[in-house]
């Protein structure tokens, strides 16, 4: 048995986030009103910031919690949207917005100081309870989910060598990091790009023919279990991505009968793709109606 690494970042278990990070773009305004706010409540960061375009910088200031900073995507984007457009539109991908929200938050990310610790959170995202990111021992808490998805993982080794390691996924709203591992993941990617930057390799390395080449969390969670190990500790705690079939909108899973609902979720994710229909959310409505009645 090879024997684990010993741990170099010991951080007390308190330790607070220095800079939790989201992507959004105004048509998910509505959620981020929400999301953003239960975010600042339940997640003790120094810093929070959202990454927008450009033309929605004044709308996402007005609408956003006062502890945010709103940051227009163009400036971080700048080096390598040129390349992301064009090659998503040679193979006809009609997903160069997702691709790019994934580059900014590594690239945002990567320019915080070493010792950072960054946690990247979707947007659509809303924390249930309140979180920390570190455990007893200073280990960073990594939420985990059963979703598994090849051409993540074909990507993987192209750009790094890196075979998958885990039975489980990263894809889990949120990842936990030390901006000095994603650094040196980046330098190392760079190294062996022939003169491109780490995004233009990541590009690079994309088949744009898949629906779903590429995922910063597999990337970056592949990295840390095989460099940082000893440092991570992987969390039994619940989370789930059904938050329109459970709640209908964010609002309702504050509610006196959210707690009929809510089986011990963390935090709960309420994705445009997983939007139930009208008969749906009639049916959820009701439901919660009779928790109402019931809780009285």
């Amino acid at each position: 048995m090879t024997k684990e690494p010993q741990a170099r970042y010991r951080h007390k278990a308190s330790e607070t986030i220095d800079t939790l990070v989201s992507v959004c773009s105004a048509r998910d305004i509505k959620v981020w009103r929400f999301t953003a706010r239960m975010t600042v409540k339940h997640i003790e960061a120094r810093r929070y910031c959202v990454i927008v375009p450009d033309d929605a910088v004044a709308l996402f200031r007005q609408e956003s919690p006062e502890n945010y900073d709103v940051i227009a995507e163009g400036a971080i984007a700048a080096p390598y949207i040129d390349m992301l457009r064009e090659a998503a539109a040679a193979s006809g991908s009609k997903r160069f917005g997702w691709y790019l929200q994934q580059l900014l938050k590594i690239s945002f990310s990567a320019s915080c100081d070493d010792d950072a610790l960054v946690v990247i959170w979707d947007a659509d995202t809303v924390p249930l309870v309140p979180l920390r990111f570190t455990d007893e021992d200073g280990r960073l808490q990594i939420f985990t989910s059963d979703e598994y998805h090849q051409p993540y993982f074909a990507n993987i080794e192209r750009l790094t060598g890196m075979k998958r390691r885990v039975e489980h996924s990263f894809i889990a709203q949120c990842l936990p990091f030390r901006a000095i591992w994603l650094k040196t993941l980046l330098g190392e990617i760079a190294a062996a790009s022939n003169g491109l930057s780490p995004e233009q390799a990541i590009i690079r390395s994309i088949d744009f023919h898949e629906d779903s080449g590429f995922s910063e969390f597999e990337l970056i969670g592949t990295y840390m279990d095989a460099h940082h190990r000893a440092d991570i500790r992987y969390s039994d705690r619940r989370w789930t991505r059904d938050g329109y079939r459970l709640f209908v909108k964010p609002e309702f899973t504050q509610s006196r009968s959210a707690r009929l609902i809510n089986r011990g979720y963390d935090f709960v994710a309420f994705e445009g793709w997983n939007k139930p229909g009208r008969k749906q959310r009639r049916r959820r409505r009701i439901l919660l109606t009779g928790a109402r009645a019931i809780l009285g």
